[in-house]
């Protein structure tokens, strides 16, 4: 009996201090936890590093494997922040690692080394494109290795990670709280390892990331069972000759998920959640012309099934949000899309019952997310750039949302409005526009709205004003403010001129003036060339003037194209009419004598250069006559040097010689932006760079 206690005792004791020593060893993991945390957030990639190594050799005493694969992974991150090719060599230690290590640590190892070669793939994708498959070839050096033998160490690695499915079904995942960061989302969603580590494998499979080489017979959803319910779902025999299909594998993965499932009724929430991802899947992939109805179906099925449980909501979310973004198909002219008119109406209603019924559901935070975008009011107005003045005329008003508009019509000087868009911008750009702008008059007009949510347009007309430049603004308020409103505005001309230009052969620019209402011909028409050219010494584009002249009978102007190339606008002028061209003209002059018969080739010295360095150039002239090519001996031309800005920071008149070549130097500026610069003449062109370099020194 003494003896008995004794021993109870000891065993009493022995549990006592097994408790102490693991209470001391977790403090011991939290303490260099947080000091790994306190270096890492002071850029002390080594200290951190340094401590890691601490937790990790603690670890291997313990015996505790959640501890050694937390630090393996801190290692991983730092050695990657400061080695060279640490990523791979680690990634190959791990892989050589998890051979040896016993279950269930291997599973979660297998998705690390999974997760690790997708990275991988993902941040060197550049390197896997155009590179051919070996056969009967031992390559162990991933930086080598084609996009087909990564994905194939990726399907493995993850299929590995849930190989054991029986055994790991058994297994909590509250055992491992230092590897898995919680979300927000209901703990009984992934209740065992397996169903946390199916689910990573999944999400992978059910990507379209990745594009490998596919057979002649490649794996499709073409059939209607995978919108089956889940009990007949998982009945059904997947197979596939593309073993390199991540869908194939996601409809495996998924089938057997499903499966384990379907014996736990209890736990309803892990059972939607993943039917789910499963009918998502089925509708993203599928290739059927009926997917749209056999989903919705599928989800309103699943919806009935478990009406009664608040998880439900997130199956009602996935219906609203379905109903939303079908109802981007209603187009009220095309009588065939008449049935997605109220979509948007029914995706709002099941938003609001159920933020009403389960509003402590995270699917009601999606649904309010998504009531707040179908609610949203947009308003638009967009009208003719240039109408005549004397008539009335047309504004189209795009809106959602809306019963009401209030519209205001305002005058400002073309080129008041010019310097305000130069220095200011958005909300700021717009108060300008309404403070410097006079009111010429307004009204409102009452918008027709169905309420279902729908994009709505309609037409107003607008009293014809007089010569000028003016703004339409458009509001849901009668101040036009947009805090907490929607506004839009659109600037119009009214002018009695129009144009049409053509570029004549030798690269001058000809414009016809015309009257907008019957075409016929304008004199007399003021046309005042202009373009910006950057300024260094101000740092700002500032304008020049080119030659302006006035139109005859025929209503022509012509720009004379010169050797140094701009892009022009034109200001016409005609009493108080007063209109500018709508976008620049670019003009450039063409040799007459070897009309689009002559090429240049240039050839420099180097590739990059340094601000300050000379640039040895060379170039040979080519003319070509019908089938034949010679060159171009004895010829003169103008070689320019232009900068990063294409301004023109020098020029040399050059002759060919007998070989019907040429050279020349130019030096680079110092202080010029560094970047693309370019040697040209007005038949090629060469492009050089220009940085701040250093070589490289080795020892």
């Amino acid at each position: 009996m003494k003896n008995s206690k004794k021993l109870a005792l000891l065993i009493f004791l022995i549990a006592i201090f097994a408790t102490n020593l693991k209470a001391q060893n977790m403090k011991f993991y939290k303490e260099k936890w947080n000091s790994v945390d306190t270096a890492q957030s002071k850029g002390l990639p080594k200290t951190a590093l340094k401590t890691v190594n601490e937790i990790y050799e603690q670890a291997k005493k313990d015996k505790n494997t959640e501890q050694q694969i937390k630090s393996f992974i801190y290692t991983l991150k730092f050695k990657n922040m400061m080695e060279e090719n640490a990523f791979e060599r680690l990634t190959h230690e791990l892989d050589s690692v998890v051979k040896t290590t016993s279950f269930p640590e291997n599973a979660i190892m297998n998705s690390m080394l999974a997760d690790m070669y997708l990275w991988y793939y993902q941040n060197n994708r550049w390197k896997f494109h155009n590179r051919t498959n070996t056969v009967d070839f031992e390559n162990n050096d991933m930086q080598t290795w084609t996009l087909d033998k990564l994905v194939e160490k990726i399907i493995f690695h993850y299929n590995e990670s849930v190989k054991e499915a029986e055994k790991l079904q058994g297994i909590s995942i509250k055992k491992y709280p230092e590897l898995i960061t919680k979300g927000s989302k209901s703990k009984k969603l992934r209740p065992t390892l397996y169903d946390f580590l199916a689910h990573k494998a999944i999400d992978f499979f059910m990507s379209s990331e990745l594009a490998v080489s596919k057979p002649a017979e490649s794996y499709e959803l073409k059939e209607e069972f995978y919108f089956a319910d889940v009990s007949e779902y998982v009945k059904k025999n997947i197979n596939t000759k593309d073993s390199l299909s991540i869908h194939f594998h996601a409809s495996r993965l998924l089938q057997e998920l499903l499966k384990f499932r379907l014996t736990k009724p209890e736990e309803k929430k892990a059972l939607i959640d993943a039917d789910l991802k499963r009918i998502q899947f089925s509708y993203n992939q599928s290739v059927l012309e009926n997917k749209n109805e056999l989903y919705l179906n599928a989800l309103q099925k699943l919806e009935n099934k478990y009406i009664d449980i608040p998880f439900s909501a997130e199956i009602t979310y996935k219906i609203a949000k379905y109903f939303s973004n079908q109802a981007a198909s209603y187009n009220p002219e095309d009588k065939e899309t008449e049935k997605y008119k109220n979509y948007r109406k029914k995706a709002h209603e099941l938003c609001v019952n159920t933020i009403k019924k389960y509003p402590k559901q995270n699917a009601s935070e999606f649904c309010k997310q998504l009531k707040i975008q179908i609610e949203t009011r947009t308003i638009k107005v967009t009208t003719e750039k240039t109408v005549i003045p004397g008539s009335t005329f047309s504004s189209k008003l795009e809106y959602h949302n809306f019963n009401k508009a209030y519209i205001r019509v305002s005058k400002i000087n073309k080129s008041k409005y010019a310097k305000i868009a130069n220095k200011n911008y958005g909300k700021k750009f717009y108060d300008k526009i309404l403070t410097s702008s006079d009111k010429i008059y307004q009204f409102t007009h009452d918008l027709p709205n169905d309420n279902n949510f729908n994009k709505h347009s309609v037409e107003f007309l607008i009293d014809s004003l007089p010569f000028g430049f003016y703004i339409i603004f458009v509001a849901d308020n009668e101040n036009f403010s947009y805090n907490k409103a929607m506004t839009s505005y659109t600037p119009v001309n009214v002018s009695n001129i129009a144009y049409a230009k053509q570029t004549l052969e030798n690269g001058d620019i000809q414009f016809w003036v015309v009257n907008r209402k019957n075409g016929e011909p304008l004199t007399g028409v003021l046309c005042e060339p202009w373009y910006e050219k950057y300024s260094y010494s101000k740092s700002k584009y500032v304008k020049r003037n080119g030659k302006s002249a006035r139109t005859k009978s025929d209503g022509i102007f012509i720009i004379e194209a010169n050797k140094e190339s701009e892009s022009w606008n034109i200001n016409f002028t005609l009493g108080s009419d007063f209109l500018t061209t709508e976008s620049s003209t670019y003009t450039y002059s063409r040799e007459k004598e070897y009309p689009n018969s002559v090429t240049t080739r240039f050839y420099t010295d180097r590739a990059i250069y340094r601000p300050g360095q000379t640039i040895y150039y060379k170039g040979i002239m080519l003319q070509s006559r019908r089938d034949s090519v010679k060159i171009l001996s004895d010829y003169s031309t103008d070689v320019q040097f232009y900068d990063v800005n294409s301004q023109k920071i020098s020029e040399q008149k050059v002759k060919t010689n007998e070989y019907g070549t040429f050279s020349g130097t130019f030096d680079i500026p110092q202080g010029l932006m560094n970047g693309t610069f370019q040697i040209i003449t007005t038949t090629g062109s060469i492009n050089i760079q220009v940085e701040e370099y250093k070589r490289p020194k080795f020892e």
